[in-house]
């Protein structure tokens, strides 16, 4: 049984939706700056929220119109985790907001280079559909998703133990963005041709 696929015109969301993760990306890197403008990063992060909701709703009308209906269901589990992706990046810097960070360290600033890769990532195999590109994006995703993970462990077992750390829940924020492209990873093989 072969696995189902995306219209044409599904996949034009899937692309833009992509796109989308690339720009949240890009606010996130704004973090490198120094001192950190974290109501701007907020700002930008819930305008790109905004955009993503709007491709996503507009994918939904697509997938209504479309007479498979089992295809469907799948198709806006993709929508869903996509969407996830961008909640979990305005989440972290909502709470990098409420603390006040005005700098992050180098390990930090990784973890956001990974969202970064995940997100460019993403954007290629969501734009290359008919490439047999899945296998080797999850395995690149996990890869990622681990290198965030201990890049995160080390710096958080290293750093002293000074009551609640505002950057260090950040960290975790971020990493769970990474987490949050494998879901998108797990979703992709409806719209990637494997």
């Amino acid at each position: 049984m072969s696995t189902p696929t995306a219209s044409a015109t599904t996949e034009i969301y899937f692309r833009a939706a992509a796109a989308t993760l690339v720009e949240a990306a890009t606010v996130l890197a704004d973090f490198g700056c120094s001192p950190v403008d974290v109501s701007g990063i907020l700002e930008r992060s819930r305008r790109v929220e905004h955009a993503l909701g709007v491709v996503i709703g507009n994918l939904t009308a697509a997938l209504e119109s479309e007479p498979v209906a089992a295809d469907g269901a799948q198709l806006s589990e993709l929508g869903r985790a996509l969407g996830r992706v961008v909640e979990r990046i305005r989440a972290a810097a909502a709470l990098a907001d409420a603390h006040l960070v005005t700098s992050v360290p180098d390990e930090v600033l990784e973890v956001v280079m990974t969202i970064g890769r995940c997100a460019h990532l993403t954007a290629a195999a969501l734009g290359a559909c008919d490439q047999p590109l899945l296998g080797s994006y999850r395995a690149e995703l996990l890869r990622l998703a681990v290198h965030a993970e201990r890049t995160f462990t080390r710096w958080s077992l290293s750093r002293p133990r000074t009551g609640a750390n505002p950057t260090a829940e950040l960290g975790k924020a971020l990493v769970s963005v990474v987490h949050a492209f494998l879901a998108v990873g797990c979703a992709a093989a409806i719209v990637i041709r494997a």
